[in-house]
C-alpha cells in the first residue's frame, strides 16, 4: 500500500471531535509514545464558515512544542492539524466559546500492515439485543465481527455522543470475506447524524468517505452504500435545505436517484474524471496537497452540482421518441410532482434534450403522474383486502 494511503488512514484515525468563535488557538504537539513534546512541527489552524471558503494560518512549534496563533478570519469553526513524517493528524471540528487549547499527538510512520493496530477500550451492555454478538445454539455466542473470519476495522456510528451502530471494514483486504459487515438488523441511523442540524450537508456513499469530508471541515454524513438511503430516513434531513450526494464516480445514477428523494433540495456532486471510473472522496483526499484544497475543490464541485433529475435527464438513454414515455415515465411523474417552476424548467430541459415540443412533453408528465396515482390507488385498495 502506498505511503499517502497510510498518511490518509492514520490522519482518520487521529481525527477527534470538539463544539461559537476561539479568540486564539494554543497547544503542543507531542509524541504519541513517548510524549516527548516536538519542535518544527508544521501546524495548520483553519477557520470553517459555512458558505465561505476555509481560511487557515499556518505556524511550527516552538522547542517546548507550543504553538500560538489567533483565529483565522473571525471564522466560528476551527480545524487543528499537525503534519509529522508526511501524516496530518487532525483535532476538530470545534466550536469553542473561548480560547482553544488542545494537544496533538503524532506517532511514527510505517508502511508495515503489521504495524497498525486499533485499540478498542469500551463497555458494551446488552449484547445480544444489539446484535453485537452472533447466538452459536443456545450456550453460546460469539462476536459479531469475529464470525465473519475477523480481520475487520470497527467503525462506530453515533448519535448525540452514543454508539448507535457499527459497520466493520475488512483490512487490509476483503480476501474472499465481505468488504463490509454490518450488525444484523435495519439501519436506522446514519453515520454523522449529528451533522444534519446545519444548512446544508455532503450525503456520501460510506463511512470513510464522510470521514475523508469531515478532515477537511465539512459536515457530511453516509448511508450504507448506495441502495442505504429509504423514506424513513428523509425526516432526518429536514433541517437542511440544501443535501448534496456524493457518491463514488461509478455510482453517478444511484447518487441521482438519492438526490430526487429530496426534490430539487438533492443535488449530485459529481467528481472529476481523472479520479477513474471508481473514484471517491478518500482518493481525492490522497490525492490533495492537505484537506484544506479538498474542501476548497468540494465547494467549487458543490457550486455547479445539478439536480438529480438534470442528471437522470442528461444520462436519459433512448434515441427512439416512441419509446421515450415507456422509458422515462417514473421521471415524468416525479417532475409534473414539482412545484411549478421546477416542473416547468425541467420539462423544458427534456424537451431539449429530446427534440419533442415542451407541449407534448408536458402533457406526457401529466399522463404518467395520473397513471401512477391509479396504480398506487389500485395497490393500497388490494392490500387492504
Amino acid at each position: 500500500m502506498r505511503r499517502s494511503v497510510w498518511a490518509w488512514v492514520c490522519g482518520l484515525l487521529a481525527c477527534t471531535a470538539g463544539a461559537a468563535a476561539a479568540a486564539e488557538v494554543r497547544g503542543w504537539v507531542v509524541h504519541g509514545e513517548t510524549g516527548r513534546p516536538l519542535a518544527g512541527v508544521e501546524v495548520r489552524v483553519l477557520g470553517m464558515e459555512a458558505g465561505a471558503p476555509p481560511a487557515e494560518v499556518v505556524a511550527r512549534t516552538d522547542a517546548r512544542g507550543g504553538f500560538r496563533v489567533g483565529r483565522p478570519m473571525q471564522r466560528r469553526t476551527v480545524v487543528v492539524q499537525a503534519t509529522y513524517r508526511g501524516v496530518v493528524y487532525t483535532s476538530g471540528p470545534h466550536r469553542p466559546r473561548d480560547d482553544l487549547v488542545l494537544t496533538l499527538r503524532v506517532f511514527e510512520t510505517t508502511q508495515d500492515p503489521r504495524g497498525l493496530y486499533v485499540a478498542r477500550r469500551a463497555t458494551l451492555l446488552e449484547l445480544a439485543p444489539a446484535g453485537l454478538v452472533v447466538r452459536s445454539g443456545t450456550t453460546s455466542c460469539r462476536d459479531a465481527f469475529g464470525a465473519a473470519g475477523g480481520g475487520y476495522i470497527v467503525l462506530p456510528v453515533t448519535r448525540t455522543g452514543r454508539v448507535v451502530d457499527l459497520q466493520g471494514r475488512a483490512f487490509p483486504d476483503a480476501q474472499g470475506r465481505p468488504k463490509y459487515l454490518n450488525l444484523p438488523g435495519e439501519r436506522r441511523y446514519l453515520y454523522g447524524e449529528d451533522n444534519l442540524a446545519g444548512p446544508w450537508v455532503l450525503l456520501c456513499e460510506g463511512i470513510l468517505d464522510a470521514m475523508s469530508a469531515e478532515l477537511a471541515g465539512l459536515p457530511a454524513c453516509a448511508v450504507f452504500g448506495t441502495n442505504g438511503l429509504k423514506e424513513q430516513h428523509l425526516a432526518k434531513f429536514r433541517r437542511c435545505s440544501r443535501i448534496y450526494v456524493c457518491f463514488d464516480r461509478d455510482a453517478t445514477q444511484k447518487a441521482a436517484t438519492a438526490a430526487c428523494m429530496f426534490g430539487t433540495r438533492g443535488r449530485v456532486v459529481i467528481l472529476p474524471d481523472s479520479f477513474g471510473e471508481h473514484g471517491d472522496l478518500n482518493d481525492m483526499l490522497v490525492a490533495a496537497d492537505n484537506p484544506a484544497m479538498l474542501a476548497s475543490t468540494l465547494h467549487a464541485l458543490m457550486k455547479r452540482a445539478p439536480t438529480g433529475y438534470e442528471v437522470r435527464i442528461d444520462t436519459l438513454q433512448c434515441d427512439d421518441p416512441y419509446e421515450l414515455y415507456g422509458a422515462a415515465a417514473g421521471l415524468l411523474a416525479e417532475i409534473h410532482r414539482l412545484d411549478p417552476i421546477s416542473r416547468g424548467l425541467l420539462l423544458k430541459k427534456l424537451a431539449d434534450r429530446t427534440g419533442l415540443p415542451a407541449s407534448l412533453v408536458e402533457q406526457a408528465a401529466r399522463e404518467a403522474a395520473a397513471h401512477e396515482a391509479e396504480v398506487q390507488k389500485a395497490a393500497a385498495a388490494a392490500a387492504a383486502t
